[in-house]
């Protein structure tokens, strides 16, 4: 097995091995013609022909170099390309290939408190999330930082983004952090950092807390334009009120899912673009009178 682990590894450079051999050539047939014995001893014409020859193995090398990564890249592209448009129907093709080059890819943790005012039939919603993003195209990309949350028009109050802020971290050293401009708009508040440029090696955090007021029966809903790897989930659920943590993926939730105190969810899968993470809530007496009301299965305790 190890004779053929690197037998592989050796037909796989062989390419690079071919050309770095005309790279080392070329500079060698380059520098050989100055040295001062081969100056003496050579003709002219001969030492003027070696450096051309070394140009040239060098110019093929370099070249050959620069066009077998750029065909490494476009053949596995290519290949995939080929692949969806064989095996897939053409209304398919446009957002397969879209989830394709996404180059973005996220790490979230997602932390909500309920607050449950029962005379006011009012729940107020503490979230924050921590987003971590991830350039994985190999190259140079942006990544738009902007989010933001609703108004609900509660008569308790509006909502609120407490705090924004984002850093880079880079060589696992974190640059200083940035402090997001807080916006107000018709049906919501949100902010905007615009469009970061982010390295392929380097990594960028954004931290972002909210609160809003609801009603007792209630959802929210948070989602992302990229793509989130094993999302994670954290809701602290008051004595009064049920709660449940559902991802549009393709996993449903059941009313077994509704509880109380605390709840820790992680979709061990990646989160699409655009599915959103759901956190519903009900007044728990609300909820326990109509399972007496029409002899309902109760629910978890």
């Amino acid at each position: 097995m190890a004779t053929d682990y690197y037998a592989g590894l050796w037909r796989k450079y062989a390419i690079r091995r071919l050309l770095s051999e005309f790279i080392l050539l070329g500079l060698l047939m380059i520098v050989v013609p100055q040295v001062p014995i081969v100056i003496e001893s050579w003709d002219e014409w001969l030492r003027e022909s070696v450096v051309e020859f070394g140009k040239a193995f060098l110019v093929a090398g370099l070249l050959g170099w620069a066009i077998d990564e750029a065909l490494k890249k476009d053949l596995v592209r290519e290949a995939v390309a080929a692949s969806l448009g064989y095996l897939l129907p053409d209304r398919l093709k446009t957002e397969l290939r879209w989830l394709y080059d996404q180059k973005i890819l996220v790490q979230q943790v997602y932390t909500v408190r309920l607050e449950h005012f029962p005379q006011e039939h009012a729940v107020r919603l503490h979230g924050s999330y921590n987003r971590r993003f991830e350039n994985v195209s190999g190259a140079r990309a942006k990544v738009l930082l902007a989010g933001g949350t609703d108004e609900w028009f509660h008569p308790k109050g509006e909502s609120e983004v407490i705090s924004c802020e984002y850093r880079r971290i880079k060589s696992d050293e974190p640059d200083p952090t940035m402090v997001v401009p807080i916006n107000l708009a018709a049906l919501g508040v949100g902010y905007n950092a615009g469009e970061v440029p982010i390295d392929a090696e380097e990594v960028i955090e954004l931290f972002m807390s909210y609160t809003m007021w609801m009603p007792e029966h209630g959802y929210e809903f948070l989602t992302h334009r990229y793509l989130i790897d094993r999302p994670m989930v954290n809701v602290e659920v008051p004595p009064t009120l049920v709660a449940f943590v559902a991802y549009s993926h393709r996993d449903n939730y059941s009313e077994q899912d509704f509880k109380t105190g605390h709840i820790s969810v992680r979709l061990e899968r990646v989160l699409l673009p655009h599915q959103d993470i759901r956190i519903c809530w009900h007044n728990k007496a609300n909820v326990e009178e109509r399972i007496k009301k029409y002899d309902l299965p109760k629910l978890p305790a």
